[in-house]
């Protein structure tokens, strides 16, 4: 989940990119709060066909709180292992660096 914009649009786009990060805040807000049900409902039946979906109901209702974050805010130590599993699997070169990539005044901005 993110937010992304081209660099020479930063700027002119900021507001848009606070507002849709705050439709995200008040998502996961709202998919914490939905019952397993609720939540299988929400996925394309493509999804879900030939799925026991009372299983699948209680498996998302049991990991939700892993399955969807609490906050919008970005995980420099996740994005960090991100890179690292980029760099190993030879699809990013050793050295690179997304640290960059990252703009953390976004979020409550």
């Amino acid at each position: 989940m993110g937010v992304a914009v081209r660099a020479n649009e930063m700027e002119a786009r900021r507001a848009e990119m606070v507002a849709l990060t705050q439709a995200l805040a008040d998502a996961l807000k709202a998919l914490r709060a939905m019952s397993g049900d609720q939540l299988v409902a929400a996925f394309p039946k493509e999804m879900t066909t030939g799925l026991d979906l009372k299983e699948f109901s209680e498996i998302l209702a049991r990991h939700r709180d892993a399955l969807y974050p609490e906050t919008v805010g970005i995980d420099l130590e996740a994005a960090k292992r991100v890179e690292r599993s980029l760099i190993t699997g030879g699809l990013i070169k050793p050295g690179a660096s997304m640290a960059g990539l990252h703009d953390t005044t976004i979020v409550g901005g």
